[in-house]
């Protein structure tokens, strides 16, 4: 593909192309997960959102063809009317789809009744909830989460919880509902990015915590499959977002290049989301499991984290905010961590380079636009800072000295 001038290619024999290299990597990955008729996306959507990303039965049922999965949990989109006919309209086109889409029913706080909402929806066919604490602006504390989480536990029902981009950290709520909510299921969605770098491990002792794949960046993902028991993680992929494809490949790829053997894969790709949404037969017990992160090439590793950064462009459109909040959340690593005191020492750096950045143009220019020293003052402090953290976080083995305050 190398050899190929893009320059001058049509574009739909440049879509052809695509397409045909993603469904053959498709097929390649499928070679690497075990023979299963049963595979579940957990993480799926069907209709119109706030922002105009759409996704209809027919495009999601042919990508799930495309990726060779079976079953899929589907819930509406962001509606801030309301939910009531979207609900009910994605509860018709699960019943008509032959066993293969299962209706999450997305609970509103906007609704009189939370608590009876979500009740009448399960009751109508949904097989649990959904939350999304961003679209709707509610936390883990707010009266929707705490009476529909009681709902879930009278059901013994998962609730899908949106925990990825524009989140602020949720996960010591979600613990202590889980702690008081035992027969109830709390999916963090998106790898729990928002959470990540502590919550697998503080939620050890809570089976009723679990995670979804339904994320784009590598390293976040393998960050999951490597520290986390493959009982409490589920494979999706977020269409209208993601794509079946591109999500299966993220998941089961990662996966094998974390040492998955075939029963952890058996159970990452269908078998834990059998149990956790009670669509049959759950994954076989799992035992020798001894994940790790995949094995890194310095070349790969530097072209994935430029791809990543120019991805990050793209999807926000220049706006750095919610990354470096990402990042700050990334250090946010437990108090028994060996490097938790250097880890908490860089949070402070990137706050302090962000403010830095957010007082951009309060300095002055020089006639040289070209330079580096053209910049502002304050941003060619925060680009200094920052090129010096990132040295720091590619060298964890030394140590990290702490002024006295940052940030």
């Amino acid at each position: 593909m190398r050899d190929i001038d893009f320059d001058t290619i049509e574009t739909d024999e440049l879509l052809d192309l695509a397409r045909r290299q993603v469904d053959a990597w498709t097929r390649a990955v499928l070679e690497l997960a075990p023979p299963d008729d049963a595979r579940v996306d957990a993480h799926c959507h069907i209709g119109i959102d706030s922002d105009g990303s759409r996704i209809d039965e027919d495009q999601l049922l042919a990508q799930l063809d495309r990726a060779d999965i079976h079953h899929a949990t589907v819930t509406a989109l962001h509606q801030p009317s309301g939910y009531v006919a979207e609900n009910a309209r994605i509860r018709e086109v699960a019943a008509a789809s032959d066993g293969r889409l299962h209706a999450l029913h997305r609970c509103d706080p906007n609704a009189p009744d939370p608590a009876a909402d979500a009740r009448a929806g399960l009751a109508a066919g949904a097989i649990g909830l959904k939350w999304h604490p961003r679209a709707e602006q509610f936390g883990m504390r707010d009266e929707v989460a705490t009476v529909t989480a009681a709902v879930a536990d009278e059901a013994g029902v998962p609730i899908l919880i949106h925990a990825g981009r524009g989140m602020q950290q949720l996960g010591e709520g979600v613990i202590e509902l889980a702690r008081t909510h035992r027969d109830a299921t709390f999916l963090l969605a998106h790898a729990a990015i928002s959470d990540i770098a502590w919550i697998v491990e503080e939620s050890r002792d809570l089976p009723n915590v679990v995670f979804d794949t339904s994320w784009w960046r590598p390293t976040d993902v393998a960050v999951l499959l490597a520290t986390c028991e493959p009982e409490r993680i589920l494979h999706g992929s977020d269409p209208p977002y993601g794509t079946a494809p591109m999500g299966l490949q993220v998941t089961a790829r990662l996966a094998r290049a974390c040492g998955w053997g075939d029963d952890a894969m058996a159970a990452l790709l269908g078998g834990t989301a059998r149990r956790v949404f009670g669509l049959g037969d759950p994954a076989a017990a799992i035992t020798g499991h001894a994940p790790h992160m995949p094995i890194e090439v310095p070349a790969f590793r530097r072209a994935s984290e430029l791809l990543a950064a120019a991805l990050h462009v793209e999807f926000g459109q220049g706006e750095s905010a919610e990354v470096f909040d990402l990042a700050i959340a990334a250090l946010d690593v437990p108090p028994s961590h060996e490097l938790h005191d250097a880890a908490n020492t860089l949070q402070g750096v990137i706050a302090a380079g962000r403010a830095l950045f957010d007082r951009d143009g309060e300095g002055h220019h020089s006639p040289d636009e070209e330079s580096f020293m053209a910049m502002p003052v304050t941003r060619r402090a925060g680009v200094e800072l920052l090129i010096c953290t990132l040295t720091h976080l590619s060298t964890p083995a030394l140590p990290t000295t702490a002024i006295d305050r940052v940030g």
